[in-house]
């Protein structure tokens, strides 16, 4: 198969120098045609003329925008591999790291993406891609590290997110619609798209024998800063509620909890879950524009994908 890694990168010139050279050796040593592409986003710290000057070897997208993860929807369309490997900048790759995950999609009709084993830079915090899912007391969550995740970190299987480092066929990424920007500058937009692939009746597969490693939210924390991060994720995660659960006794417990959960944060003080629901407000509209016109490629019931990739079921889950 052609296959392309493609490298996010937004003035990361520090990351590019220490994770390059990783993600080349892990091209050459792929059976597949391999090639590494860095998708920039209209750097400034002459991130480019270091990539020309130390790895000529590297293509080199420039986004239309800087679109954050949705600059990959571009790309996707530009070039014409049969598997694209997106990756955030902070990521290493393992020698060996490429043929695994694109040996799923020979073996699995059904797969629209592949995820590999990641961890932390120094080797010792898990961070995924093997991801399940829940509904508690009306509200989604998405866990790497959820109870037990230690004994299926190297067991193959099922995951609900891509994460900073997955693959995809091409073809069904952009059947998809790739990353939405309904969710910019980011956070769950990578669970979202998993979820509408599997809503569609698709698969994405957790492949362990592949390893990364991530230094975490390095850039996004740097432009953003911790709390504007932490209301991204409540702002996107009511977002994706609303644009993707269908399940009307699921959509049900969402209402029904709400008010308990925003009058909990107010007395917690927990404001960034406050900022995060008026914020999610404002694009309701475009949410459920969306959930309309997507709901009609839907194959898979809610109820079924929260029972196969879950870990604890909801108390309205029959």
């Amino acid at each position: 198969m052609k296959v392309n890694i493609a490298v996010l990168n937004y003035n990361g010139i520090s990351l590019l120098r220490e994770c390059m050279p990783s993600v080349l050796e892990a091209c050459k040593a792929s059976s597949n045609i391999c090639t590494v592409t860095v998708v920039d986003n209209g750097s400034t710290d002459k991130s480019l003329d270091f990539l020309r000057e130390n790895f000529p070897d590297v293509v080199i997208y420039i986004a239309k925008t800087n679109s954050f993860l949705c600059s990959f929807n571009d790309f996707a369309e530009f070039v014409s591999d049969d598997i694209i490997i997106l990756l955030n900048s902070d990521i290493k790759l393992t020698k060996g790291f490429v043929d695994p995950l694109v040996e799923v999609f020979n073996g699995h009709k059904d797969a629209f993406m592949s995820g590999p084993q990641c961890w932390t830079f120094d080797k010792r915090q898990y961070e995924g891609t093997r991801t399940k899912i829940r509904m508690k007391f009306g509200f989604f969550q998405a866990f790497s590290r959820y109870p037990g995740y230690e004994k299926d970190i190297e067991v193959p299987g099922y995951t609900a997110s891509a994460g900073s480092v997955a693959a995809f066929r091409r073809d069904r990424f952009l059947e998809l619609g790739g990353y939405d920007n309904l969710y910019l500058p980011g956070r769950v937009e990578d669970v979202d798209l998993c979820y509408r692939g599997w809503k569609r009746g698709y698969k994405a597969y957790y492949v362990p024998q592949s390893v990364s490693y991530h230094k975490g939210l390095a850039s996004f924390k740097r432009a953003f800063g911790y709390q504007n991060t932490l209301v991204l994720s409540y702002r996107n995660t009511f977002l994706f509620i609303w644009k993707n659960i269908t399940d009307v006794q699921l959509l049900f417990e969402h209402v029904i909890f709400l008010m308990p959960w925003l009058l909990f944060s107010l007395a917690k003080f927990n404001f960034s879950f406050l900022r995060g629901f008026t914020r999610a407000l404002v694009k309701l509209p475009k949410a459920l524009s969306r959930r309309g016109n997507q709901a009609a490629y839907f194959k898979e019931k809610d109820k079924h994908l929260l029972n196969l990739l879950g870990w604890k079921k909801s108390p309205l889950l029959s």
